[in-house]
């Protein structure tokens, strides 16, 4: 009997795990563009994933029925698909973790050059930008001197005398007052 049962729990296991591949390789193209880095404007079909994490690369089609390009983040300036639009971009890009046991000790913010799509949150003469690192934890970026600036922000702990704080470093306030400085509106609320 232990062995029928081990059997069923093996096969039941591995077709579950069949299941849940295949639910996840599966495509889900809707209609969207791509601008290239000449302002062309393709119309077509990207495999849209609802990303969690911003993506370095997406599919795209011009049609249903070709076949899919996979297109990177530095070969393509704009994506859009269900009303979202995506930026390629080279940033800096944080690694931060917001769990408390996690924090640094460090003060400052230390990132690493990443190539990947940006999300855009607000589209204009002042647009916003949101990344989400491989933590999980969103970052936001605005668009100035011809590059996207890491708006920014992290927790910290410090330690004295056995007890431990956290504290914050907000850079990105006199960031946004620079960025944000014809807009006196806005300034007072910085």
């Amino acid at each position: 009997m232990p062995v029928k049962f081990n059997f069923r729990f093996a096969a039941i296991l591995f077709l579950s795990c069949c299941i849940q591949l295949n639910a996840y390789s599966q495509k889900n193209f809707k209609p969207g563009y791509i601008v290239y880095s000449t302002n062309d404007t393709t119309y077509g079909f990207i495999d849209y994933r609802n990303w969690m994490k911003m993506p370095k690369k997406i599919q795209f089609k011009k049609t249903m029925e070709s076949e899919p390009t996979e297109l990177a983040a530095n070969a393509i300036t704009t994506f859009s698909v269900e009303g979202e639009i995506y930026r390629g971009a080279i940033i800096n890009a944080q690694e931060y973790s917001d769990i408390i046991d996690e924090l640094s000790f460090i003060k400052d913010v230390i990132t690493i050059k990443d190539t990947t799509f940006l999300l855009t949150i607000i589209k204009g003469p002042k647009s916003l930008f949101k990344y989400i690192n491989k933590q999980g934890y969103a970052q936001f970026y605005i668009y100035q001197d011809s590059a996207f600036q890491l708006l920014e922000y992290k927790r910290y702990r410090k330690s004295s005398s056995e007890v431990s704080v956290v504290l914050k470093n907000n850079k990105y306030y006199p960031q946004l007052a620079v960025y944000l400085k014809d807009c006196p509106t806005i300034q007072k609320k910085i």
